[in-house]
């Protein structure tokens, strides 16, 4: 037996050999398994995870999605403002321009458009459109860029109405898919598609198509065509992008996308996409709808009204329709009066304000500052300007209400030293022109603007109580000092105010003493449809008692017809009060009417600049103001019916009242002058007080500044002029004679050897001539023909310097002033030889002389000249009625009569001597001119004369036949013109006075109705020499703007066609082709008197101006009626 250890080979134990290979399995496989089992965990872990996330987003969503509790974002709409007519003032600025209009207020083509470049499938799906992301995503990749967006319609819609927040997530595009689900089932199509279009944005503020409509083609959303759909339907995408004002590239490749999106969906046929895709021009029309604002002032005033009553968020984008009582036939007229009287770039600007005084609406607000557009501050609203003598119609009602009477009650009228204590600044007062009527009634100071009267009356009657009275009537400014007292000069109108304030407290008055509060707006209706009704109620309550508003009337109309107010006098129940601040720095007009109430004002806005020298004149309450409201008032009221103003229904209670010391002792006489104190050189009242004194009328005249300007232009044009006078044969330092220099030394030759003109002599020249005839006969033999081209060298300088003086007065600028002069310097080259040898410069000098004397408030000095000037040539005649009715209109009845009076008497004594020394042969003269035929330069000639030249009718012409040294056609049908032509040239005169008449008196309609007027008397004349065309080269320098232009051109034009001065004048005579020339020039004669008609006819108000003067109630109380009666001043 072997052992164990023993080498046989059963008894042998085997050593252990490790399986490497399937240990490596094994392990692999539990590797895998704990693997296995750590993603299973892993994902069990996400799987609840993502179960929670869910369910939590799920809920989270659900909540985002209540379509019932979210509340839609307001993105609001404009507020737009209307005249009392219902035209748009304009729309409230707001950042985001909106209109909601109906989908049947849109074209039919937007909806189209925006449905198939948006949302081709919208009538299809529920809200979502999962095959239309899939088609827009595929597009874009296609075409390289977004041609087709992925949400849908009403996505769109979600967005812009209930996702606040617009950052990108899943969570946003969940919630806003849920909503459009939702929203769809709430909502049918269309009202999905019109809400939409009312609020998606276009660009350029547009939101909604109605705004977008307006902003780029100016036509509301229902105009649209194809092409203006489609190209605002592709907006909304990349609104900046595709703006067609910056980018209109852009624009149109995006439109013809719309249209090829239009063609795919069968909404238009290939051709129409063809068509549609060549038309480069859009037809863009930039709209002004939110924009352009009509009466800034006046929608600046309502605006500001809404903000008080709703907040600037409800007036800027709550959807207003506000109604006011604006009159946009009132407000063009006003606007036209103030242009009218102050029409220079550099004029003072002017405020006016009317209100209907039954009810307080504001009729009227505007304000025009020449040559400064653009102002945003409101004077006729919120500028504080001292009123002057217009607040002393406060002082009397005041005065009235206490029972004091003005007609019996006397005040002294003397300068005024009022200082309560040594230690407080003195108070003197003086009257505007420093002359005094000693002891004088209230009415009558009124009447004169007395300041020192109504100073006493103030002291007398406390300014507290007139500033309380000036409140109770409408006055809404604070009318203390900065220091919070009352002073006495309030009276004087010392105290800011507004023309809206002066124009709420004259209404009272004209209301009989019921003030109404100023109402402006008259209806607001909200966007949803409702009407707020506290608008449009008039606020009315009495505050003084109808006898004290009907005396205060009455006093105001009398002022009108014979104060301070003369200007204004509109021919109809009508009062008012000037009023003029220290240095002129304003000026003022507040007048009444039964039915419109008024108030102007002038003045520079941006500083008190004295006005002592616009047009020529101080600016004065009865200037310009009263000027622009009489105009206005003509044009307002005018078309209406006549009214008085109310009856008082109580007798007036008087009280006896004895003025306290500042009244004053009566004087004993009833008139006196009181020296003003001594001024300093160069002082206003100093000038002021030189120019109202006849004594010192001739320094006034030579301190003025606007006559030293014209000085300063004459001497500059002078030397110009003189040259331009030698020019020409027969010219000036030459020895020719043309024309009638030869008649004229005859005529003056046989006078001085005793001969009697119209007697001896025959004449056929008007006795005024002799003033130019004689003086160069006086001299040595041979010289006459020199001196008398000298003599009318000085009357062309004259004429000069009279044009310059008229454009100075009327406030041309200095470069128009100097291009006149020089136009009329070198008007002598176009005129030719005739131009020092005719006396026809005489006449034209003392016209022009005249006109500026007449401007510049020289009225008998004018009339004077005309007088003259009649007498030389008779056309002046058609400018003396102009004349009167201005003057009448500025300075009144009396001082017209005056002024005529001193016209008859300079022409009754020029032509009495003449008319007794030969007694017939005056009348034989004018008779022999009259009786003349038709020249053959007159109109009449020239039609005959063409039709001569066409063979349709055989012109004779004749020499001298009545003894004048003139070439006429003669025969039947020449007489028949002869006659016609007269008749027409009385009523193209007459014509001119009436439209004059009728239309604005300013100095500027008087100089183009004194151009008018010279024009028809030579264009319908029978005879026309070349020579008379020079009476109009000085009036048309006068014309402003365009007109002026075109008159100079005419004129110019029909001196070259005269043909004097290149020697064809001759021609004429033998009925040669050069006859046509005659014929143009006189067409264009025809054409100036035509252009000048038509300027002065836009100037006259379109209804007739009613010729019933209403005559001024009087109404008197018994001063038996009260204790006492009432007593002068003792």
């Amino acid at each position: 037996m072997s052992s164990p250890s023993g080498n046989g080979r059963r008894g042998r134990a085997r050593p252990y050999v490790p399986n490497h290979r399937r240990q490596r399995r094994s392990a692999r496989r539990n590797k895998r398994r704990r693997k296995v089992a750590v993603l299973l965990f892993l994902l069990l872990g996400l799987l609840a995870a993502a179960g929670t996330v869910g369910f939590s987003s799920a809920r989270s969503i659900q909540a985002d999605c209540n379509l019932q509790d979210l509340r839609p974002a307001t993105i609001g709409s404009n507020s737009f403002i209307y005249a009392a007519d219902g035209s748009s003032l304009g729309s409230i600025p707001a950042e985001k321009n909106r209109q909601p209009v109906s989908l049947n207020e849109m074209s039919p083509w937007m909806g189209k458009a925006t449905v198939a470049i948006e949302d081709r499938r919208f009538y299809e799906h529920g809200g979502i459109d999962f095959q239309g992301i899939a088609r827009a995503a595929y597009n874009d990749v296609r075409a390289g860029r977004t041609v087709e967006g992925g949400s849908t319609i009403t996505q769109q819609l979600v967005r812009n109405l209930y996702i606040r927040h617009q950052e990108r997530s899943l969570h946003r595009k969940l919630v806003e898919a849920c909503l459009a689900i939702k929203l769809s089932d709430k909502h049918g199509k269309n009202w999905i598609l019109a809400n939409y279009m009312n609020t998606v944005y276009y660009g350029n503020h547009a939101y909604g198509v109605e705004a977008a409509a307006q902003t780029y083609f100016s036509r509301r959303a229902s105009k649209l065509s194809l092409l203006q759909s489609a190209l605002l339907a592709g907006l909304p995408q990349a609104p900046s992008i595709y703006d067609p004002f910056k980018n209109p590239e852009r624009a149109i490749e995006r439109r013809n996308d719309v249209l090829k999106a239009l063609y795919a969906n069968g909404d238009i046929s290939y051709a129409n996409y063809q068509e549609g895709s060549k038309v480069t021009d859009l037809h863009l029309r930039p709209g002004r709808i939110y924009s352009r604002i009509r009466e800034p002032y006046f929608f600046s005033y309502v605006r500001d009204e809404l903000i008080k009553r709703y907040g600037a968020a409800t007036v800027r984008s709550g959807g207003l329709k506000v109604y006011t009582t604006i009159d946009p036939r009132m407000q063009r007229a006003a606007t036209k009066a103030i242009k009218d009287t102050l029409y220079y770039d550099n004029d003072p600007a002017s405020a006016l304000v009317a209100i209907d005084p039954r009810t307080g609406a504001i009729k009227t607000m505007t304000a025009v500052t020449p040559g400064r557009a653009g102002n945003q501050f409101n004077l006729a609203a919120q500028a504080r300007r001292q009123a002057g003598s217009t607040f002393k119609a406060f002082v009397l009602t005041q005065a009235v209400s206490q029972g004091i009477n003005p007609d019996t009650t006397y005040y002294l009228s003397a300068p005024l030293h009022y200082q309560p204590n040594p230690y407080s600044e003195a108070w003197d007062v003086q009257t505007y022109s420093h002359t005094y009527v000693g002891s004088t009634s209230i009415t009558h100071a009124t009447l004169l603007s007395d300041n020192t009267v109504y100073a006493r009356l103030t002291l007398d009657l406390g300014a507290e109580k007139v500033a309380a009275m000036a409140n109770r009537l409408g006055i809404r400014s604070s009318l203390k000092t900065r220091e919070g007292a009352y002073v006495p000069s309030l009276g004087l109108g010392s105290i800011g105010v507004s023309p809206l304030d002066m124009a709420s407290a004259y209404a009272t008055i004209a209301a009989g003493g019921i003030y109404s509060e100023p109402m402006a707006i008259t209806k607001v209706v909200f966007a949803g449809g409702g009407e707020d009704r506290n608008w449009g109620r008039p606020k009315r309550h009495r505050v003084i008692a109808d006898w004290v508003a009907a005396e205060v009337t009455r006093i105001l109309e009398e002022n009108i017809q014979a104060g301070t107010g003369v200007g204004a006098n509109i021919g109809r129940p009508a009062g008012g009060k000037t009023g003029t601040t220290e240095n002129h720095a304003d000026a003022w007009f507040d007048g009444i009417t039964p039915t419109l109430t008024a108030a102007v004002w002038v003045g520079y806005p941006q500083a008190e600049i004295p006005m002592e020298s616009v047009h020529g004149i101080a600016v004065a309450g009865g200037t310009f103001p009263a000027t622009i409201w009489k105009l206005f008032m003509e044009e307002a009221i005018g078309p209406t019916p006549v009214r008085d103003f109310p009856e008082s229904h109580s007798e007036p209670i008087w009280h006896s009242f004895s003025p306290g010391s500042y009244g004053g002792p009566p004087p004993p006489s009833s008139y006196y002058y009181v020296p003003p104190a001594p001024q300093p050189a160069g002082h206003a009242a100093s000038r002021r007080a030189a120019s109202g004194a006849v004594t010192a009328a001739t320094a006034a005249i030579a301190t003025d500044p606007g006559t030293r300007l014209a000085a300063r232009v004459t001497a500059f044009a002078t030397p110009l002029f003189l040259l331009a006078c030698a020019v020409p044969d027969g010219g000036l330092f030459r020895a020719e004679r043309y024309r009638d220099v030869h008649i004229y030394g005859l005529y003056a030759d046989g006078f001085l050897r005793g001969d009697v003109p119209y007697r001896d002599l025959f004449v056929e020249y008007p006795p005024g001539a002799f003033a130019v005839f004689l003086p160069p006969a006086v001299l040595p033999a041979g010289a006459y023909n020199a001196v008398f081209k000298a003599l009318m060298a000085l009357c062309g300088i004259g004429a000069l310097f009279a044009v310059a003086l008229v454009l100075v007065t009327l406030g041309a600028s200095r470069q128009r002033l100097y291009g006149a002069a020089v136009l009329f310097a070198l008007s002598p080259v176009a005129v030719g030889p005739i131009s020092l040898n005719t006396y026809d410069l005489f006449p034209a000098a003392l016209t022009v002389g005249a006109l500026a004397a007449i401007l510049r408030r020289r009225e008998l000095l004018g009339f004077g000249l005309l007088g003259l000037a009649v007498t030389a040539k008779l056309y002046p005649l058609a400018i003396v009625p102009l004349a009167a009715i201005y003057v009448w209109s500025v300075a009144g009845r009396s001082r017209t009569l005056r002024a005529l009076a001193v016209f008859a008497a300079v022409a009754v004594l020029i032509v009495l001597p003449f008319a007794i020394l030969s007694p017939g042969g005056l009348w034989d003269s004018f008779h022999s001119q009259s009786a003349r035929g038709l020249q053959i330069e007159s109109l009449g000639a020239g039609v005959l004369l063409a039709a001569d030249r066409l063979g349709l009718y055989d012109a004779t012409v004749v020499h001298g036949a009545t003894g004048a040294a003139t070439r006429d056609l003669s025969g039947s049908l020449p007489n028949a013109f002869a006659t016609l032509t007269s008749l027409l040239q009385a009523v193209a005169v007459a014509a001119v006075w009436w439209l004059y008449w009728r239309g604005s008196r300013t100095a500027g309609s008087l100089v183009l109705a004194t151009c008018a007027a010279v024009t028809g008397f030579l264009v319908f004349n029978r005879f026309v020499s070349p020579q008379y065309v020079v009476w109009l080269i000085p009036l048309v320098l006068l014309l402003p703007g365009a007109t002026g232009l075109a008159a100079i051109a005419l004129v110019g034009a029909a001196l070259v066609l005269a043909q004097v001065w290149f020697f064809h004048y001759s021609h004429l005579f033998q009925l040669e082709g050069t006859s046509w020339l005659v014929v143009a020039r006189d067409a264009l004669l025809l054409a100036l008197y035509l252009l000048l008609v038509v300027r002065l006819k836009t100037s006259t108000p379109s209804s007739e101006k009613t010729s019933r003067q209403i005559g001024l109630r009087r109404r008197r109380a018994s001063a038996s009626a009260v204790a006492g009666g009432s007593q002068r001043s003792a």
